[in-house]
């Protein structure tokens, strides 16, 4: 692995590093605190339902995604205009979440459009950046294999260091302006604000570089009509639908990718509903990211030495169906 670090592009480093910046800030929000939240902020008579009401916020957002990804696949595949797809969900989905902060919790209907909001451009986003792969990389699957496990260890380390440098491994000793971060379990609407607003800049600083450095070529000409390009993209989104092998990944990413995110979401609510603290939880999704960083690495070397990429991610399925039975027990 050490040597094909050492031929890596700038191009490449850079998109790597857009996805430190953003799965640390994914990772600090929509991962850890948003769930713990819209936890505390759930009126009390609905209190009850708060993990079958988070997860369907989960799942409807990352539904909207789905649906919307390969029409927007489509455009920006036309156009040429990936780079730009990216940035514009990614201030979309920061605006979004960066308001769910700051918004007063008794607009608790807002907030639930705010995370629903979020959630779609975050998934978007997903689909758009990872489709930029075959593009920074060229298509043997030895070279594929490598971005994409040297990109999910350099984003869990980076989701590590910012939770660290944010104090959320260690909340107790938390404070701001003199104030405790929690009290009587709950995250005060300072800290969190505080800790968005700083994610979101670690993300940018992040981010930059593959905007600056990630260049593309427009598929079309530049004076091509929106008409003109809104009905090439529609007949290349149902050109798409034939293609029987693809329709199959479609469905399978999306069947995945909802429930996936869904339940990743989800065990923040249920576990404190069941009464493991907030400390504990926010300690916890610290020391997820380090597993998540070994895994990374054995992927790697599963995928290399040992049975193959489409045994490593059939595991990963596995594990997870495991930690659902394991949750449920």
């Amino acid at each position: 692995m050490l040597e094909a670090v050492n031929h890596l592009t700038y191009e490449q480093w850079a998109w790597i590093l857009f996805d430190a910046g953003c799965w640390g800030y994914i990772s600090v929000t929509v991962g850890t605190l948003v769930p713990l939240v819209f936890k505390q902020d759930t009126p009390e008579v609905d209190k009850k339902f708060t993990t079958e009401i988070w997860a369907n916020t989960v799942a409807i957002g990352t539904l909207l995604s789905g649906l919307l990804c390969p029409i927007i696949g489509a455009g920006v595949d036309l156009l040429g205009k990936r780079k730009m797809a990216v940035a514009v969900t990614s201030v979309a989905m920061t605006v979004c979440l960066t308001l769910f902060a700051y918004i007063d919790s008794q607009a608790w209907v807002l907030l639930l459009v705010l995370a629903v909001s979020g959630m779609m451009f975050y998934g978007v986003l997903q689909s758009t950046y990872n489709s930029i792969l075959i593009h920074v990389s060229d298509t043997s699957e030895d070279d594929l294999v490598f971005m994409s496990c040297f990109q999910c260890i350099l984003g869990n380390a980076g989701a590590m260091i910012i939770m660290s440098m944010l104090g959320l491994d260690a909340i107790t000793d938390r404070k701001i302006a003199g104030h405790a971060a929690v009290v009587d379990d709950a995250l005060q609407p300072a800290f969190v604000q505080q800790t968005f607003a700083l994610s979101a800049v670690w993300f940018a600083v992040l981010g930059l570089p593959f905007l600056l450095l990630f260049q593309e070529t427009p598929s079309i000409k530049a004076n091509t009509s929106l008409q003109s390009t809104v009905r090439t993209s529609w007949a290349a989104f149902r050109l798409s639908l034939m293609n029987t092998e693809l329709m199959r990944y479609m469905v399978a990413t999306l069947l995945y990718s909802d429930a996936a995110s869904t339940l990743d979401s989800v065990y923040q609510v249920f576990a404190s509903e069941i009464g493991i603290s907030t400390g504990t939880l926010l300690s916890a999704a610290v020391a997820t990211r380090w597993i998540s960083l070994l895994s990374g690495l054995a992927w790697y070397a599963l995928a290399t030495r040992g049975p193959g990429a489409r045994a490593c991610m059939l595991g990963s399925i596995g594990l997870t169906l495991a930690s659902c039975v394991l949750a449920a027990a």
